[in-house]
């Protein structure tokens, strides 16, 4: 059996059709959700040889210590905190082997997984329900997300308001293109989602105030 906690929110749903559709029996937990298998996320991971962890990883203090050794799967979009989870739960449940993945959700079905994080057990699965594996070590995943997920949510963060005050007579057509795309992606983000991509270290390297004066200053001294 094939646990999923989070199965109600996008990924997990996503995961939940994705396994069902290959006649995978799944175990489910969400606190939002209304169609739960088990009562607990402890159940699911008693239950299941292999659990995807799509909720926050906070809640990781819920999950007791299994009796048998199950293998979790950390699905946050920065791995970096992934990581950090499996440093500070590690020794608390010492049966759970901890693995380290990002589903793209792209075209491609790729999911990146962390070099030296993800047990072959779970790469199996990860292919036997259409994902296709990608390695990468934890910091080349993270300066991507911060490229392709972070520096996208960092300028809705600091446009997007901007540009909705900006009277509609006054936008250019790249300010109206701009506005569009800003607000089509704001609204697929939780607050959850945020706090996670929001918080990747390689964002602050991306947006480091010493590259963004090297552009300015490019075109400043232009003669």
């Amino acid at each position: 059996m094939i646990g999923i906690v989070g199965s109600a929110g996008d990924l997990g749903s996503q995961l939940l059709n994705r396994m069902q559709e290959r006649g995978i029996e799944v175990a489910t937990f969400d606190a939002w959700g209304s169609n739960n298998s088990h009562k607990s996320v402890g159940d699911v991971v008693a239950d299941s040889e292999i659990t995807h962890w799509c909720a926050p990883l906070d809640a990781l203090n819920l999950l007791g210590s299994p009796a048998e050794r199950r293998q979790l799967v950390l699905h946050s979009s920065v791995m970096h905190l992934s990581y950090d989870a499996l440093v500070n739960h590690g020794q608390r449940l010492p049966k759970v082997g901890f693995n380290i993945v990002h589903c793209l959700m792209n075209r491609h079905d790729t999911v990146n997984a962390a070099t030296g994080h993800v047990s072959e057990a779970v790469k199996t699965h990860l292919g036997q329900i259409g994902l296709n594996v990608r390695p990468k070590t934890i910091h080349e995943h993270d300066k991507n997300a911060a490229l392709t997920q972070g520096a996208a949510m960092v300028l809705c963060e600091l446009l997007l308001g901007e540009l909705q005050g900006v009277h509609e007579e006054d936008l250019t057509p790249s300010g109206e293109w701009l506005l569009k795309v800003l607000e089509e992606r704001a609204m697929n983000w939780t607050d959850a989602t945020k706090n996670s991509v929001l918080r990747n270290p390689e964002l602050s390297q991306l947006f480091a105030s010493k590259r963004i004066e090297e552009i300015f200053q490019r075109y400043l001294n232009v003669a």
